[in-house]
């Protein structure tokens, strides 16, 4: 099975709307999955397969991190008249907002009984203990049943969850037993060098060192203003709010004003 159709089936319901086109021409998908994560490079192996399968007469633009703004407002730029967008990366909440029915999707997992449940947490717990030695990530595990009201905060609706935090946001998360090789996947994500790192000397790169996450966003506005330097400018944004968490204050104010300053 395809990476994404895991992705659809494991992690949280996304499905990507396909369209042949009998003409060449340029797909436009939009996706709240963060740029450099395994499923945007999913989505860039797919679209590299529809331009190798079509020779060369369909290419596929993708705009990752939510750049094209909320999935209301992708539906909304898919729409005949507006098709500033082809296609989209949806999840359950997105998709059930084309048809309710898609909310079955994120109905909470149920077990008959609690020996289920403990089946479960033992085969995921192990795997989980030894995926994290050396990588500087601190396991600790929670009894959502003695600690509801966390529960309640965090959203966990289906168990085992696993859920990244940085900075006290969460940055990645996911629901379900999974294999060593598909946790190694979420701790190289998770664990991977700071956006900080792979720059050169500059204001960004300072603001960054410094902690001024907020500083980095206002220079990479600006630079977002040119139309020369936007597309680097927009590229950096996305990476660093993948870096930050998505739920994070300054993600979602500044991917607001950036799809606003260009869209």
């Amino acid at each position: 099975m395809s990476r994404i159709k895991r992705f659809l089936l494991v992690v949280f319901p996304l499905v990507a709307a396909t369209v042949v086109l009998a003409a060449p021409g340029e797909i436009r998908l939009a996706t709240l999955a963060p740029a450099n994560t395994s499923w945007h490079k999913a989505l860039l192996d797919m679209g590299a397969a529809w331009n190798k399968d079509t020779q060369g007469r369909v290419t596929l633009t993708i705009y990752a991190g939510g750049t094209q703004g909320d999935e209301s407002t992708v539906i909304r730029k898919m729409r005949p008249g507006i098709d500033t967008l082809q296609a989209s990366f949806l999840t359950a909440a997105g998709l059930a907002e084309l048809d309710e029915a898609f909310n079955a999707f994120v109905m909470p997992f149920f077990f008959e009984n609690d020996a289920e449940e403990i089946a479960v947490e033992k085969q995921l717990t192990p795997v989980l203990e030894e995926a994290v030695k050396d990588r500087g990530v601190t396991l600790v595990k929670v009894d959502v049943d003695a600690n509801k009201a966390l529960a309640r905060e965090y959203d966990v609706s289906g168990i085992p969850a696993v859920k990244a935090f940085k900075n006290g946001h969460v940055v990645a998360e996911f629901v379900g037993a999974k294999g060593r090789a598909a946790v190694d996947v979420f701790l190289d994500e998770l664990t991977k060098p700071p956006v900080a790192e792979s720059l050169e000397e500059g204001e960004v790169a300072d603001a960054l060192k410094a902690g001024d996450y907020e500083r980095a966003f206002e220079v990479l506005l600006e630079r977002a203003a040119n139309p020369e330097l936007r597309d680097d400018a927009r590229s950096l944004m996305v990476e660093l709010f993948g870096e930050l968490g998505h739920e994070h204050p300054l993600t979602v104010q500044y991917r607001k004003r950036l799809a606003t300053l260009i869209y």
